[in-house]
């Protein structure tokens, strides 16, 4: 599972991607995963989260990402192409 963690790179790559990618892989090892497929959702969702708050001028801080206020902003303006019940299913919403 760690390894998997370690690897992880978001398959669109976004340009922010190198600014949040070691605090997203800290934060999801610690969380510790159950399964491969947990660590994939959970890696995903937060990489869009963190790539949204980097490209809002917010700091590389997981804390600051999974602030319930973040999260609703993100969700309200940065989530706009996923829908409630996917969002839900994900963990996005």
């Amino acid at each position: 599972m760690e390894r998997r963690i370690a690897q992880y790179r978001p398959s669109n790559r976004p340009p922010a991607w190198e600014r949040v990618a070691d605090e997203v892989r800290n934060t999801i090892a610690r969380a510790p995963p159950t399964t491969t497929y947990r660590a994939r959702d959970l890696l995903t969702a937060l990489t869009r989260i963190a790539v949204f708050a980097d490209q809002q001028g917010h700091p590389v801080d997981a804390r600051l990402w999974l602030d319930p206020a973040m999260i609703e902003h993100f969700t309200a303006i940065g989530c706009t192409d996923v829908g409630e019940a996917s969002g839900r299913t994900t963990g996005l919403l």
